[in-house]
């Protein structure tokens, strides 16, 4: 009857559940995130019941639940901005506060605490604000790119693309694109602990240009190299990689990893768009990452492919080694 849903209307703004005030929504029974790409010892704590359920991909997140990775355990967790988190082995991880806010153009107000362990993230700029919270510092993210590391004893952040606002308990700092804190206490004066990423992966596509005139579909295979950037030196090293991309129809081998000279050659598949999407803009952007928390000295790696869009001119593409924007005719 709709007597009783006015009712209900306002029982949930007397108990802080809605509001009539513009600009907020707080989704306390919405999904807010899933997981992706879970591998090994993967839990997840929900906040609703305090029930303990085995992650995996596809599983709903919402606000308040814990997410658990064990020995070897790993997954990522998909927002509905677009953001995501990766977790890595040993990690403990809170999504505290998560709402979309009514405003014109679509956003979201994030909120997470880091117990202990090490992330990955990629936070959408412009969509987002978000707040993590670890043992050692309070970082603020608008839309960036960043590895963490966190214990007791020490935190460590990367930024691979973007800027961070740092605090600990004593100090505060803007984090830039490829910079990091290396092993800092909430006690440390943090311009101190600032440090060059020392390392960093290299991709290498055989080509940077689509066209799908004759097929729906392309091969395109990419080479990954971890590399020392003063020297200019391959780092001999193995690992597991992770990559993800900006585009939907872009799929990788089901593991990627270094051998022990640091490098590996992967087939990446490349589709095209689906026929009723306006929104593309045809740059396909790839991330590598060492999926891996012993790599926290590691920056990421990063490519844009194109694919030749209906009515579009011009393109543009990145040199893997400089990261000079580059035009293409």
């Amino acid at each position: 009857m709709p007597h009783i849903a006015f009712i209900s209307r306002i029982l949930l703004i007397v108990l802080g559940l809605g509001t009539l005030e513009t600009g907020v929504s707080v989704a306390a029974n919405t999904a807010m995130a899933s997981l992706n790409q879970t591998g090994g010892s993967v839990e997840v704590i929900q906040a609703q019941d305090q029930k303990r359920i085995k992650g995996r991909d596809g599983l709903l997140l919402y606000a308040t639940d814990t997410v658990k990775t064990g020995d070897n355990g790993h997954t990522t967790i998909l927002f509905r901005d677009g953001s995501e988190v990766r977790l890595f082995e040993n990690t403990e991880f809170v999504i505290e506060e998560a709402a979309e806010l009514e405003t014109q153009e679509r956003s979201f107000n994030y909120k997470f605490l880091m117990k202990l362990g090490s992330m990955w993230g990629k936070f959408v700029r412009g969509r987002q604000k978000t707040k993590i919270q670890s043992s050692n510092a309070t970082i603020g993210v608008k839309g960036t790119v960043l590895r963490l590391k966190d214990s007791e004893e020490s935190a460590t952040i990367a930024v691979a693309e973007g800027a961070l606002a740092v605090e600990n308990g004593t100090s505060s700092v803007i984090l830039e694109s490829g910079k990091r804190l290396a092993a800092f206490t909430n006690e440390d004066q943090l311009e101190d602990k600032l440090e060059d990423i020392p390392y960093r992966l290299v991709m290498a596509p055989e080509k940077f240009h689509m066209d799908f005139r004759n097929s729906n579909e392309e091969t395109v295979r990419i080479g990954i190299q971890m590399i020392d950037i003063m020297k200019g030196s391959n780092i001999k090293k193995p690992g597991r990689v992770y990559l993800q991309s900006n585009y939907y129809n872009t799929f990788f081998p089901n593991s990627v990893a270094l051998d022990s000279s640091g490098f590996t050659r992967i087939p990446v598949v490349i589709r095209s768009p689906n026929l009723d999407d306006d929104t593309f803009d045809g740059k396909v952007i790839i991330w590598a990452v060492m999926d891996d928390p012993t790599y926290d000295d590691v920056g990421d790696g990063s490519i844009m492919l194109t694919i030749k869009m209906p009515g579009k001119r011009k393109y543009m593409r990145v040199d893997a080694d400089s990261g000079t924007i580059i035009p293409v005719e």
